[in-house]
Parts: structure tokens; C-alpha cells; sequence
């Protein structure tokens, strides 16, 4: 398993949000349906050191890590972003979805052909969320 804090090129966060610039977040039901995936996208040319496998422990100790660097900014900013409906509510969703055995797969997406190209590889298996975090937003991939 990989060590998201090692992982990210761009900054990982935004107004002290969790948001990695130009990488999807696609989420599994079980760890075993990530690995699958992520063996398609390797399978399927993506670079090793473009796309990484956590599993729900990881992601625990990767958001819990990145929480506690956010400082005040941060504790300000969270509680807007969950009121706004914004980044803080798919933080609170990939906790839960941690806690109960989920996997993850962090991929480099620097264009929207390379998300959508990376998206139809996972599909096969059944991601419930994958968000693309672009500098304006976040867009999911599963409604595409």
C-alpha cells in the first residue's frame, strides 16, 4: 500500500479543504474490487508512480495527517465547505467509507481525456465515487 503524504505533486489542499489539483480519488467498496483496478490501470500504461493503492487504514491516517496540518485556516474553513455543500462532505463520506473496509485509488490526471480515459478502466469495478479535483472544483467522474 502507498503513502498518500508522499504521493501528491501539486498541493493537496485548498483554503485549507482537502482538494489534490489534478488527481481523481476513486473510492471501492473493498479493497480486493481497488486492487483490480488499479492492476487494469497499470495493465493499461499508467505510470507506477502516477497512480497509488490505499486501503482504509491508509486513507484514515493520510486525512487524520493532513487535518491536523490544516491549523485554523482550516478548522474555519471546514465547517463553511460542509455548510456550502462543498469538498468537506466527501472528506466526511471517504472517513466513513474508510471505516468500513473501503479502497482507494489516487491517480495523476492532468487533462480531462486522461480522467475520462482513467474512469472508463475503473469502471468495471463499480467505483462508488471518483472525483476529479480541477482547480475550479471538483467533478465527478461516475455521472460521465
Amino acid at each position: 500500500m502507498g503513502d498518500l503524504s508522499t504521493f501528491f505533486k501539486t498541493s493537496e489542499a485548498s483554503l485549507g479543504v482537502f482538494h489534490p489539483i489534478d488527481y481523481t480519488i476513486a473510492t471501492f467498496s473493498t479493497l480486493a474490487a481497488a486492487r483490480q483496478a488499479y492492476e487494469a490501470l497499470l495493465h493499461s500504461g499508467v505510470a507506477k508512480d502516477e497512480v497509488m493503492l490505499v486501503d482504509g487504514s491508509g486513507m484514515l491516517t493520510y486525512l487524520r495527517k493532513f487535518r491536523d496540518g490544516e491549523g485554523l485556516w482550516g478548522d474555519l474553513m471546514r465547517p463553511l465547505s460542509r455548510f456550502l455543500g462543498g469538498e468537506a462532505n466527501n472528506s466526511d463520506l471517504t472517513v466513513t467509507e474508510a471505516q468500513n473496509g473501503a479502497g482507494f485509488i489516487a491517480i495523476f490526471c492532468l487533462t480531462e481525456e486522461n480522467a475520462l480515459q482513467y474512469m472508463a478502466t475503473m469502471k468495471p469495478f463499480e467505483p462508488s465515487a471518483a472525483d476529479w479535483y480541477i482547480g475550479v472544483g471538483v467533478r465527478s467522474l461516475i455521472a460521465d
